[in-house]
């Protein structure tokens, strides 16, 4: 779902028609939600499973949600918003934030997984100590 969002995303721009933005915009939006909800919902009863890599995880995926909650003004050509400059920088905070975040999990599970050979980290419990 998500990729096909992202390629209906990519692909509106390049053939200039919104028969592609906004139907990949909404499966994106609605597949970053739902891989959210996926995450936290089995997790939020469970205080001891949540870790500083969890965190990373759940914070990466909401930092994609509020451009993604921005972009229809965008794409339409609201009046008074400013467009270019959001598209122009937008891209760079976008990926260091998520990069950073995604990054920052991966590396703790892989330490955690290096420090403790004997015992296989859990893939519910990123980055725990």
């Amino acid at each position: 779902m998500m990729t096909f969002g992202a390629l209906g995303l990519v692909l509106g721009p390049w053939v200039q028609s919104d028969l592609f933005s906004v139907p990949g915009l909404i499966l994106h939006l609605s597949a970053t939600i739902w891989l959210l909800i996926k995450v936290v919902k089995p997790l939020w009863g469970e205080r001891s499973t949540w870790s500083a890599g969890m965190l990373h995880l759940v914070t990466a995926y909401a930092w994609i949600l509020a451009p993604v909650m921005v972009a229809p003004l965008i794409i339409l050509g609201v009046p008074g918003f400013p467009g270019a400059g959001i598209e122009q920088n937008a891209p760079q905070a976008l990926i260091y934030g998520w990069v950073l975040q995604f990054g920052s999990a991966i590396i703790r599970w892989c330490s955690d997984a290096c420090s403790r050979p004997k015992r296989r980290p859990s893939s519910v419990a990123i980055g725990s100590a």
